[in-house]
């Protein structure tokens, strides 16, 4: 993979009774469903306002409501193999981000949503999509530093193109789609929701993402 920044992921650290159970019962769904490893979307802010130490504060002995409030999406060999592709999207120049990378990312979005809806079977088509758009969070210089804004951008037609493709697949039950509904479900809802404030919070985009 070459792109400079990846999707959080993260290990199970030092060992609490409280965080011990739950990563039972968590790594017994991951097994379960052939997982490879998980991808943190929510995790646990010191005074819920410290991003940067999640992972290491999952050390601490949280309480189980503490706990209940992490997500985490898992990631198959599918799934992994999809991401590093995605990646590779959403990095066109090797870990140069410019307007003209931007340019590219936005340009091809239509393209690598409609090729992720491509395959007849559900599963793959949530696969494919969640790759793309956990890529598109993570490297979100694209949505920033471009010229595919205003009345003619192709940025607007993007953002209502994922949210489109997003709405639709997620009218399909956990087992139509060929996940969990324990951890995955919520973790890609979340995933959406903070895409979702990401794109708000962007000032040449006049569209919402709609993907509910």
């Amino acid at each position: 993979m070459s792109a400079s920044k990846k999707p959080k992921t993260t290990a199970t650290a030092t060992a609490t009774p409280n965080k011990t159970r739950f990563f039972e019962i968590f790594d017994a769904v991951l097994e379960a469903r052939g997982g490879v490893g998980r991808m943190l979307i929510v995790g646990i802010a010191p005074n819920g306002d410290d991003e940067e130490k999640e992972e290491e504060d999952l050390g601490k002995d949280y309480t189980e409501e503490q706990l209940a409030t992490l997500r985490f999406i898992i990631v198959t060999k599918q799934r992994a193999k999809l991401i590093d592709k995605a990646m590779d999207f959403t990095d066109p120049n090797g870990g140069w981000f410019n307007t003209n990378s931007g340019n590219i990312v936005i340009e091809g979005i239509p393209a690598q949503i409609t090729k992720a809806l491509k395959p007849k079977d559900i599963p793959s088509r949530f696969d494919g999509l969640f790759a793309l758009t956990a890529a598109l969070d993570t490297n979100d210089f694209w949505l920033h530093d471009n010229e595919c804004y205003g009345e003619d951008g192709s940025l607007d037609e993007a953002i209502l193109k994922l949210g489109k493709a997003w709405k639709a697949l997620l009218k399909h039950t956990c087992d139509e789609l060929g996940i969990d509904p324990e951890y995955t479900r919520p973790g890609i809802e979340s995933l959406l929701s903070k895409f979702e404030e990401k794109v708000d919070e962007t000032e040449c985009i006049e569209v919402s993402f709609t993907w509910k």
